[in-house]
């Protein structure tokens, strides 16, 4: 008993020491960032650093702080513009294009932090606009898309080079170079940015039509073509490709599942190179896709509860001493349920009424329920009292977090995603994404079992 009192004496101060330590700590206010901030720009303005101080407040508009105009960011008790403007200088001559919008992000707020004007600002976006000019002027073919992208699209350097005609002329260099006879495929990532360029540039604008008149000569890939994005700056010319080129291909179930064919073939909706159907509802097709069901057993495991018993040794000392008479035993009951299904199929491909591909996708799929319930002690004496904590860390991770077993439906919705994707990474389906069905071949015949 001695040994009980000391403990709890023990955490009584323990107990009395963390709250005064808590009441101290919640007394105390949590540093400001800007402080911090604001702080390092003025020891880099004493050491002449501008930039970096002009930097350091930038940081906290991009963090969504607003920028004050007390006297701890109006530091600056002379102008100290032409500074700015050397050091400036000095920095965009070599800065990659990557950063041309940091840079202009600093030009938009220095004329808040009190080290220069507005016009002082104003020769800054010049300097600025004459070096993104030059560099692109001098820039090579592999990045001129890029750079031209960059401007157009990222804040504030729309703003800065308002004048995007200027583009025209390195934008045709670009196209006039790739559209030559001979030349290389277009890689998807310039693609891609052309179809930026032109969403930026406005469909009525000059680099709009050019780019969309030199379309028929550049040597493009399908996938790119059917490219959201793609598709979304050149709709004429994406449906019209798409029209000649689209891969038909029916989908049958062995036996006859509409259900199942109702649930797979809204999976195929992110390819617009591939135009899948039921085969009622087409009569010629580059491919037919037969999913023969082989097996289907579910089954609804009852609730089964079960009883754990925690060994005194392993409840925590403090939930004894404070919680339990001496000698009880803890116990808590747990209740399982479970939900499984076991699947196999055999997938094949058939072209020109001859298979040319077949795979067996076979899995068990299996989820598991569980809660914890009436948790309690049992004296000596045997009486029985509801516990009102967790005995031990391990009971309460296994506990805390209780979940439901998904129904036989749920585990069921998971099965077409596995089959459309199967199709899908195919090698006939994935020529077919590639090329679309102009250059669609009959490769040799391939069976595989797979169990994923």
């Amino acid at each position: 008993m001695w040994r009980v009192n000391k403990l709890l004496g023990t955490l009584l101060v323990v107990t009395l020491f963390g709250l005064v330590a808590g009441c101290v700590t919640s007394g105390q206010s949590r540093p400001d960032p800007r402080d911090r901030l604001t702080q390092d720009a003025r020891a880099k303005i004493i050491q002449g650093d501008l930039i970096g101080a002009i930097e350091d407040l930038n940081s906290l508009v991009v963090r969504n702080f607003s920028l004050r105009t007390d006297p701890i960011i109006r530091i600056a008790e002379e102008d100290k513009t032409a500074l700015v403007q050397q050091q400036f200088y000095a920095r965009i001559r070599d800065i990659p294009f990557s950063v041309w919008s940091h840079y202009g992000n600093l030009i938009q707020i220095s004329p808040f932090t009190g080290l220069i004007s507005e016009e002082g600002a104003s020769v800054l976006r010049t300097m600025l606009r004459e070096n993104i000019l030059q560099t692109i002027q001098n820039a090579n073919l592999d990045s001129v898309l890029q750079m031209i992208e960059i401007v157009k699209r990222e804040s504030p350097l729309p703003q800065i080079v308002t004048d995007q005609s200027v583009f025209e002329p390195h934008l045709s260099r670009w196209l006039g170079s790739t559209s030559q006879q001979g030349s290389a495929a277009v890689r998807p990532e310039d693609a891609l940015l052309l179809a930026r360029i032109a969403l930026f540039s406005g469909s009525n604008s000059a680099a709009h039509s050019m780019i969309s008149t030199h379309l028929p000569r550049l040597r493009l890939q399908p996938s790119i073509i059917s490219h959201e994005t793609f598709r979304a700056a050149f709709p004429d010319f994406s449906n019209a490709f798409l029209s000649r080129s689209q891969v038909k291909i029916a989908l049958v179930t062995d036996p006859s599942r509409r259900l199942v064919e109702e649930d797979i073939l809204p999976l195929f909706r992110p390819y617009p190179l591939l135009q899948v159907t039921r085969q009622s509802q087409s009569e010629v097709n580059d491919f037919t896709v037969v999913i023969r069901e082989l097996a289907l057993d579910q089954a609804v495991i009852a609730p089964v509860r079960r009883t754990v018993i925690v060994p005194s040794s392993e409840v925590d000392i403090l939930v004894t001493a404070l919680l339990l008479p001496r000698g009880a035993a803890v116990s808590y009951d747990v209740i399982e349920s479970s939900a499984k299904i076991a699947f196999a199929y055999e997938i094949s491909i058939k072209q020109n009424n001859r298979e040319v591909w077949s795979r067996i996708l076979r899995d068990e799929l299996t989820s598991v329920g569980r809660k914890c319930e009436n948790l309690r002690y049992q004296n000596v004496f045997g009486g029985v009292q509801s516990l009102s904590t967790y005995p031990n860390r391990q009971v309460e991770s296994f506990c805390s977090y209780p979940t439901e077993a998904k129904s036989i439906s749920e585990l069921r919705n998971q099965i077409p995603p596995m089959v459309a994707s199967l199709i899908v990474n195919s090698p006939q389906i994935q020529q077919a994404l590639r090329y679309g069905r102009t250059t669609l071949a009959e490769p040799t015949r391939t069976t595989e079992s797979r169990r994923r």
